[in-house]
């Protein structure tokens, strides 16, 4: 009986594979070997193959690596073309002696991708080179990528800046500018890379101001703080708050008050990163309240504002209601608020419109023509205020005839 054939040697030496042309342009290497130190990619002609998704970062932070990691380059996207597509985490991938194994994502660390080499003696890949132990990357490459995370966002700085210098900047909303600020995290760690990052966003126009009628500018950090304070904080939308919020909104911006509103992040955009508001009104409220002096929300002040108003007298009486007000002299002569048009005779205009309208005397069609002549900047705002009024409300009598003319004179 034949005895088994026993091997001759305790190794086999490597031997160096050939493939074909085709093939080997599209293959990561030639040659698997575990007794070298690290291994790349690359073709036939010398250029390096992509491995994995990441893009190699143009500007490398400096870094302290861990015990785990033989070498990495982590920074910050570079160009329109990648900081447009941002999702709000990291994307780095994982090499295993040089050849790529996984990709890591890591959710609210944004701005950051690049590569990490691991040492293969302290963080072991599975069977085959397959990945990494899920509890492996939660307990070291996570937390790594979190304590580079400020400097990445110092570097990202500079990039950013030459991004929004650059030919694609037309293409950026506001809304997503506005994302980018308010995704800077706020917390102990980051207090050097925030004050930057918040001289970037000061001189840039996130913020809505709401002048008389229904004009709007917009403005910056650095303009809101040349304001005379008080300053009414609108909300968002106004579409969506109560009548009389939007008519305590109309009042202050009638009186010429400071009133301002935020813009809304875009919502699509960093989808994955933390956010410290969702509008830049937010930020105002919460974090800028010490530079700008008072501050004051307009839902909590809008009963007041509202009842403070005084009324003179009313012009017509039918829905929609015309009404005398004396809003003072640096207010707008015409208010729309709580359903109702608001006549403010402390003003030459709204005086004049009053004179005019009794002179006439036809009724909303009368209002209409004064308008055009005295504030004809807001006729627009009026047009909802000459429907359809019953005989009684097109005439005036000549005693409230002479009793108007007496109070706008």
């Amino acid at each position: 009986m034949r005895s088994p054939p026993r091997r001759r040697s305790v190794r086999t030496p490597p031997s160096k594979v050939q493939r074909y042309t085709s093939t080997f342009d599209h293959r990561s290497f030639t040659i698997f070997s575990s007794n070298v130190s690290a291994t790349g990619s690359g073709a036939s002609s010398g250029e390096s193959l992509s491995q994995g998704t990441s893009v190699e970062p143009a500007t490398d932070v400096p870094l302290k690596l861990p015990e785990w990691a033989e070498s990495a380059r982590l920074g910050p996207p570079t160009g329109f073309d990648r900081w447009a597509v941002l999702d709000g985490r990291a994307t780095v991938d994982i090499l295993y002696r040089g050849v790529y194994v996984q990709t890591e994502h890591a959710d609210r660390l944004w701005g950051m991708e690049g590569t990490i080499s691991v040492h293969p003696k302290r963080l072991k890949p599975r069977l085959n080179r397959e990945g990494f132990l899920a509890g492996d990357l939660e307990r070291d490459v996570v937390p790594f990528l979190t304590s580079v995370h400020p400097a990445v966002l110092h570097a990202g700085l500079s990039s950013l800046l030459a991004t929004l210098d650059g030919a694609g900047a037309s293409a950026w909303p506001l809304s997503r500018l506005v994302a980018l600020w308010l995704a800077v995290p706020r917390d102990s760690q980051y207090l050097d890379v925030l004050t930057e990052w918040d001289d970037l966003f000061r001189s840039r126009r996130l913020f809505h101001r709401l002048l008389p009628g229904d004009e709007t500018e917009d403005v910056s950090l650095n303009d809101l703080k040349q304001l005379s304070p008080p300053l009414y904080v609108a909300p968002d939308n106004l579409g969506a708050t109560s009548d009389v919020v939007r008519s305590a909104t109309r009042v202050l911006r009638a009186q010429r008050q400071a009133v301002v509103q935020g813009i809304q992040r875009d919502t699509g955009f960093l989808s994955l990163a933390s956010f410290v508001g969702q509008s830049t009104s937010d930020l105002l409220l919460n974090h800028f309240q010490s530079e700008l002096g008072e501050l004051i929300r307009v839902e909590s002040v809008a009963d007041s504002v509202v009842a403070n108003a005084v009324m003179v007298a009313t012009l017509f009486y039918a829905n929609p209601k015309v009404a005398l007000f004396r809003l003072g002299e640096e207010s707008a002569p015409l208010v729309s608020a709580r359903g109702e048009l608001w006549i403010n005779i402390d003003t030459d205009a709204g005086r004049a419109i009053v004179q005019s309208v009794c002179a006439e005397n036809q009724g909303r069609r009368s209002l209409l023509i004064a308008c055009h002549e005295h504030d004809p900047q807001r006729v627009a705002l009026i047009s909802p205020f000459l429907g359809t009024t019953s005989e009684g409300d097109d005439h005036l009598g000549l005693v409230m005839r002479s009793h108007l003319r007496g109070i706008a004179s």
